[in-house]
């Protein structure tokens, strides 16, 4: 009954009867669908006895050669696909006189159906349906094939609750554009259709997926996103308009899965989801309507992030602000910083339900009742958390300001304990919510997460193939290629469909007669070969099943190794959940019958195909070999692990690969393996980017505190507005200039414009002896004014004896003066001076290089390698105690090293230092030479090494789990 490629037209019967009929090999029970070109009718196959769905081309079209051709291209496109999540075709047929496919039977019925009843259906429902219809279409766009043709009608739900995609009769070959159409005619359901399908544009996968948007539109909304009285007005709005915001129509769609449906279906291609793998990942988050606890550690992390974000751009950006509008440090500063802190809060959290740093570890704000962000629940969150701590500081300010103290440290101290208060309430039950959570009525919840799932690009490594000298040339209708391998009961040969144009098995038995009974043959799980057919051969009869591609697990494991964890877990789940069906009668199961097919999906075959001999094992004891060959590559007892095997699946996977402590049944590893398969995965390009980023903002904020802490406690630095540079500048004799509002030294080295003056008025002279004694009055100060020439030394001496009892009074009253006055400098010494009076008065006076030589060379350097020398500081401690990290806890992040065990301290330690010693050299060297005079030397050096050090950050974010440091010490960072 099987046709050809190249048919003649056959005549058309005048009549049909009535159901239920027998023709060609099947007897038709009843009539499931019709569409444009073929009729769909429930079918019992009568040699083998497997129901089937069988769809015959209309009689009207059977004598239209472009029908005949379409529809044979459509048995041989869908037959090229293999998928759980797609209809799996059988074979091609004549029946009555015309073609016909037999494919898989869907128990259940369609999305169309579904939506039809008008019934509202769940969200994460219609995000499963809509991952399911992705996941088919991936498959079948690796296997070269465009649907051209997604609608709800061709999205079949199966009793399971599962989806399948069918009905590829549009499709099209992703390697060749072959044009079926009739001139100007359009072809698919213009409802779904993506604009550049309809202006007749070149398609690419990018085309599916917005149809898969329209799906999902329609299956939320209940509704089409585009409607009008013909197809001419659809397509016209198609083209020239937005769809409606599925919100205005369903108020209860989540905002972020409302963008995620309109991105997915914009006009323009290239403004859509990169992918289908990037349109799933969206989607992941909205698949369950149970709202996961936001892990604490990644609260912290964002808390810490967004704390830093005023500290380290917010008042930064206000001090660059041309017209100085309040000091930070007074009363009124506090509060201007607090109430921006506020503003920031609330409005990202309202509106957007994320800030940078919940953004960043994946985390939203939403409230309890309607999980969307709440304007006026942000508000009242930022207010509680964020106001009594804003008040603290305007008092602390308002205490200490007057009595000339910095209230910073006191402020930042109160404000930790403050935050921590905040938390008591935090428990795992209620959500780790705390006080500004229960009164504003939010929660935190993760929305994503900030791990990556791997994706498999390319397929795995085939079977080789073995010749024979008396291998047959043909079988029935198939033509034999090679031997994959020996069987138990015969050999397994590949051949191929000349029919359907896809490669199939032949089990050729070595005795007489099918080894396959007619259950067998009606078997349509996904992790077992369909049977498609029997042939006769010289020993009797040759059972006909898909070809898998790929190879078995040892042979696999022998030449690839072992695979990414994400993916070994989803096959052993996928194992674990196939031998746990009928597990009393699975005995003596061989490793060579686990099969991964070229889809990366795990298939247990009948009976071991390889070269023998062939193990026979228990169900656990096969899991347990299995477990080995798919997390370490080899099957034997050696004691490594997965080298980016998560820190949370650490103990199921001992017990799946250990020989103490295993799991007692197959139901226990598959709960296990399915509670894994909702955690982290992979350490993802964000994560590594923010993690780098605290990385950065904690040695710097230390230092802050350090600084801070410092001056409160000993007394040791002068108030950090800018009067020690002042001071050093006025003692050395150097002009200051005003800028902007403010004064700093002029940055000019050889010649400096003055206000012509050969002497300082007595208050000058009081002024700057003022300035100077404040900055050096103390160890700190006059530290950094070392070896001071002997000028210099009596200028300083001569202003610690004149103005020793100066108070906060006189000090802000020589700031003022000079603020005023900005254009008088200290002590001239005649012989560096050339002046040359010009009509305004004017004198240019030339101050030799040496002056500023010592400030110039050794402050940015030395300051630069006391930051890297503070952050090894910090940096080495902290690796050996949380074994990696302080950020790495935060992020929830571990090393490993390269026998998959947790890296030992010293491991850590060495990391973190070649991480930040070539840093730390390379800025000493440069530091050296700009001391030497060696300037072109020294900044090419140290242009050179920050473009090195930059690349090597990008090669890091780039390559999250194994930057240049894991690869030269073998080390892997993996989640927690």
């Amino acid at each position: 009954s099987r046709i050809p490629l190249v048919t003649r037209i056959p005549p058309v019967p005048a009549e049909l009867p009535s159901l239920p009929r027998t023709a060609a090999g099947f007897h038709l029970r009843r009539e499931l669908g019709r569409g444009g070109m073929g009729v769909v009718y429930e079918a019992q196959e009568i040699a083998t006895g497997r129901t089937v769905a069988l769809k015959v081309l209309l009689q009207e079209l059977a004598v239209s050669g472009e029908a005949m051709e379409r529809f044979q291209r459509e048995a041989r496109l869908a037959a090229a696909i293999s998928h759980a999540h797609c209809v799996f075709v059988y074979g091609a047929h004549t029946v009555e006189g015309a073609p016909a496919i037999a494919m898989e039977l869907i128990g259940g019925e369609t999305l169309e159906d579904k939506i039809r009843r008008g019934e509202p259906i769940p969200i994460d429902t219609a995000v499963r349906w809509t991952i399911d219809l992705l996941d088919g279409l991936d498959a079948a766009h690796r296997a070269g094939v465009l649907h051209r043709d997604i609608k709800p009608s061709n999205c079949f739900v199966g009793e399971d609750g599962r989806l399948k995609v069918g009905d590829f009769g549009l499709s099209r070959s992703l390697e060749r554009d072959v044009q079926l159409t009739q001139s100007g005619q359009f072809l698919g359901s213009p409802l779904y259709a993506s604009p550049e399908q309809i202006r007749g544009r070149t398609l690419d996968a990018r085309s599916d997926l917005y149809s898969c948007g329209a799906t999902l539109y329609v299956i939320l909304t209940g509704q089409p996103p585009f409607s009008g009285g013909n197809v001419g007005e659809v397509l016209a709005r198609i083209l020239s308009e937005e769809a409606p915001h599925p919100r205005t129509i369903r108020p209860a769609i989540p905002r972020a899965l409302e963008f995620v449906v309109l991105r997915a279906m914009e006009r323009d291609p290239e403004k859509r989801w990169a992918s289908l793998q990037d349109f799933r990942e969206a989607l992941e988050p909205f698949a369950t309507t149970r709202t996961e606890v936001a892990a604490p550690w990644r609260r912290i992390g964002a808390y810490i992030l967004d704390l830093a974000l005023p500290m380290f751009v917010l008042v930064p950006a206000l001090g660059l602000l041309p017209i100085h509008l309040v000091d930070m440090q007074t009363p009124p500063g506090h509060l201007v910083v607090g109430f921006l802190n506020m503003a920031y809060f609330a409005l990202t959290e309202g509106l957007l339900g994320w800030t940078v740093g919940k953004w960043l570890f994946g985390l939203r704000v939403a409230s309890m009742e309607t999980r969307e962000p709440s304007l006026m629940g942000a508000a009242v969150r930022a207010l509680v958390f964020l106001g009594p701590n804003t008040l603290i500081g305007f008092a602390l300010t308002k205490i200490l300001h007057p009595m000339g103290a910095d209230a910073g440290f006191l402020q930042f101290t109160v404000s930790m304990a403050f935050y921590a208060l905040m938390f008591v309430t935090a428990r795992r039950r209620n959500r780790w919510r705390g006080i500004h959570e229960l009164t504003s009525n939010t929660v935190v919840i993760p929305v994503s997460l900030p791990f990556l799932r791997a994706r498999l690009q390319a397929p795995p490594p085939e079977m080789q193939l073995e010749t024979r000298a008396n291998l047959p040339a043909n079988i029935g209708a198939y033509a034999v290629e090679g031997v994959v391998g020996a069987t138990p009961s015969g050999s397994m040969l590949k051949a191929r469909d000349v029919t359907l144009e896809r490669s199939v098995w032949i089990h050729v038995p070595n005795v007489a007669g099918s080894l396959v009974d007619g259950g067998r043959r009606s078997l349509s799980r996904s992790s077992r070969l369909r049977w498609l057919d029997v042939v006769p051969t010289e020993n009797g009869e040759a059972d006909v099943f898909e070809s898998p591609g790929g190879s078995s697990l040892p042979v696999f494991s022998r030449h690839h190794g072992s695979i990414d964890w994400p993916n070994a877990q989803r096959l052993m789940l996928g194992l674990v959940e196939e031998l746990s069906v009928d597990a009393p009668a699975r005995e003596g199961i061989s490793l060579e019958q686990v099969w991964i097919d070229r889809n990366w999906n795990v298939r247990l075959l009948d009976e071991p195909v390889g070269h023998g001999p062939f193990t026979r094992l228990a169900p656990l004891d096969l899991v347990h070999d299995a477990a080995r060959a798919l997390f370490v590559g080899r099957a034997d007892n050696a004691p490594s692990l997965p080298t980016d095997l998560p820190v949370h699946a650490e103990e199921a996977v001992q017990r799946l690969m250990g020989s103490e402590n295993r799991f007692e049944d197959l139901g226990s590893i598959r709960d296990a393996l399915t509670r894994l398969s909702a955690g982290p995965a992979l350490v993802s390009r964000r994560t590594r980017a923010a993690q780098l980023a605290i990385n950065v903002m904690l040695p710097a904020a230390s230092l802050a505190l350090i600084i801070i802490a410092t001056y409160v406690i000993f007394g040791m630095i002068p108030r950090l507005k800018g009067v020690l540079p002042m001071a050093i500048e006025l003692a050395k004799g150097h002009a200051i200039e005003k800028v902007d509002g403010g004064i700093r030294p002029n940055s000019k080295i050889s010649e400096l414009d003055i206000t012509y003056g050969a002497e300082l008025t007595p208050e000058q002279v009081r002024a700057r002896e003022i300035l100077v004694a404040d900055a050096c009055s103390t160890p700190f100060g006059s530290a950094i004014i070392s070896n001071p020439d002997e000028e210099l030394h009596a200028a300083i001496s001569a202003a610690q004896a004149h103005q020793s009892g100066a108070t906060t009074a006189d000090v802000a009253w020589a700031e003022a003066l000079v603020k005023a006055e900005p254009g008088w400098i200290g002590k001239r010494r005649r012989e560096d001076v050339n002046e040359q009076v010009g009509d305004q008065g004017q004198a240019r006076i030339t101050v030799p290089e040496s002056d500023l030589a010592d400030i110039r060379h050794r402050f940015p350097t030395m300051a630069g390698l006391i930051g890297i020398l503070l952050w090894g500081a910090f940096a080495l401690p902290l690796a050996f105690a949380f074994r990696g990290g302080l950020t790495f806890t935060l992020f929830g992040v571990r090393v490993r090293d390269r026998r998959g065990r947790r890296a030992a301290r010293w491991l850590c330690c060495l990391r973190c230092l070649l991480a930040w010693l070539p840093l730390a050299a390379a800025t000493y060297v440069v530091m050296k030479l700009a001391k030497a005079d060696h300037d072109v030397a020294a900044m090419l050096l140290a242009i050179t090494f920050g473009l090195i050090y930059a690349a090597a950050v990008a090669d890091a974010i780039v390559h999250p789990a194994r930057c240049v440091v894991d690869r030269l010490l073998r080390t892997r960072l993996v989640p927690r």
